[in-house]
């Protein structure tokens, strides 16, 4: 197999890393998927409940044509640092490294199969409101930083009630997938009425 490299910004690889599983039995999802396609290149990283995949471009220069893949462990990123340099990931014959300037961390791929990170991203969207695990929606909000620092840049939830809902980043290259908390069917709201009588009786008191 021949080398390939993908080049990434750091705000990237920072970002992806969010949704990657740290401590997790399934050893294969501790890590950031590579997967080469000709001059596309795509990204994934997922803990089974969110998942994030981006879309870059193979370096010209590696000349590829073939199919490859690779999981990348988590413990090669942890040099990449948040600059305008960008980071360098290299698949080889058995082997897998992150370059950023002069810092190569390289090691062997992690073993298993990843998920097919394509059929977890709905096709329809049916728009009902889903409910959702708040660390889940913080972590969004930091990655939605990451990738656009603009002060306006939030994530944009398009709901699929109790299906995977798609989430907006602020970069077309960059997709998130959430799973909802499933709520019970018989769920209802009950009113507080202790709130709606002191609201009453605040709007009928004299001036």
């Amino acid at each position: 197999m021949s080398e390939v490299t993908v080049l990434v910004k750091a705000s990237i690889i920072k970002a992806i890393s969010h949704f990657a599983a740290k401590r997790d039995i399934r050893w294969y999802l501790q890590g950031i998927f590579v997967e080469i396609d000709g001059e596309d290149a795509y990204l994934c990283a997922t803990n089974g409940h969110i998942m994030a995949a981006y879309r870059a471009s193979v370096d010209v220069r590696s000349g590829n044509d073939n199919k490859m893949s690779a999981i990348f462990p988590l413990a090669l990123f942890q040099a990449v640092k948040k600059s305008d340099v960008p980071v360098a990931l290299t698949i080889s014959a058995n082997t897998v490294s992150v370059k950023q300037t002069d810092i190569t961390l390289s090691g062997t791929p992690l073993a298993g199969e990843f998920p097919r990170w394509r059929k977890v991203i709905p096709q329809k969207l049916s728009g009902e409101a889903g409910q959702f695990n708040p660390e889940y929606i913080r972590d969004l909000g930091k990655v939605a930083k990451l990738i656009n620092p603009s002060q306006h840049n939030h994530p944009m939830i398009h709901h699929n009630g109790d299906a995977a809902a798609i989430v907006s980043l602020g970069d077309s290259d960059f997709i998130a997938v959430v799973m909802p908390l499933r709520a019970d069917t018989g769920c209802k709201l009950n009113m507080p009425e202790w709130a709606l009588h002191k609201a009453d009786a605040l709007a009928g008191s004299p001036a």
